[in-house]
């Protein structure tokens, strides 16, 4: 990051004049570390959503990411253990067994979820309990990837997500044969997207 950056970050989440060095530090470096980000890919993602920052890594950003990942993919064995214990006494036992057994329940690979945030840095601070999961679940049901989906397919409201839920399974019960190729098209578009976006100066 650049001083420059320094005064949109503080106007986006001015408590970050009050978090602690190490604090910020141990964000900084558990964000790189977990999603093998470039220095200028971790400044883009901080000017967009400083509110990062301020997000714990235990409680908040490590679960997510445990989700979001495959299981084979993560790096421990025991962070699905983690993952559980920081769930809310609200979560009922069949949310947290579902989210066990699914492992990484986003099933993308760390590529795949580096692109993800790169596009929409906002994806770590959306709830995993009232967003993400139901979400994903809901997609899961009709057998749609989220790596094949739309990057702000987590993003948009619930009233836009439950049209665009409606329309695409309809869709692919219309045209079955297509199936394999309708996901191939949104793959390719979801990878043409992001890269637009990169192109953005901020």
């Amino acid at each position: 990051m650049e001083w420059d950056d320094l005064p949109r970050i503080i106007t986006l989440f001015p408590p970050l004049l009050w978090l602690s060095e190490a604090n910020l530090n141990n964000k900084i470096l558990f964000l790189t570390k977990e999603l093998k980000l470039s220095d200028e890919e971790l400044r883009s993602i901080i000017v967009t959503m400083p509110a990062l920052l301020g997000l714990s890594v235990e409680c908040n950003l490590r679960p997510k990411i445990n989700f979001f990942l495959q299981s084979e993919d993560t790096e421990e064995e025991a962070s699905s253990i983690a993952m559980l214990e920081t769930f809310s006494d609200s979560e009922t036992e069949d949310d947290i067994e579902e989210v066990w057994e699914r492992g990484g329940g986003g099933g993308l690979t760390r590529n795949e979820l580096k692109d993800f945030v790169i596009y929409q840095p906002a994806l770590l601070a959306y709830s995993l309990e009232n967003r993400i999961i139901p979400r994903v679940k809901r997609m899961s049901e009709v057998n749609i990837s989220l790596s094949f989906s739309p990057p702000y397919v987590l993003s948009i409201t619930d009233e836009k997500f439950d049209q665009w839920y409606v329309v695409l399974p309809s869709c692919v019960l219309l045209f079955p044969l297509d199936f394999h190729c309708l996901m191939i098209f949104f793959h390719l578009f979801r990878r043409l997207t992001m890269q637009s976006s990169s192109w953005t100066v901020l």
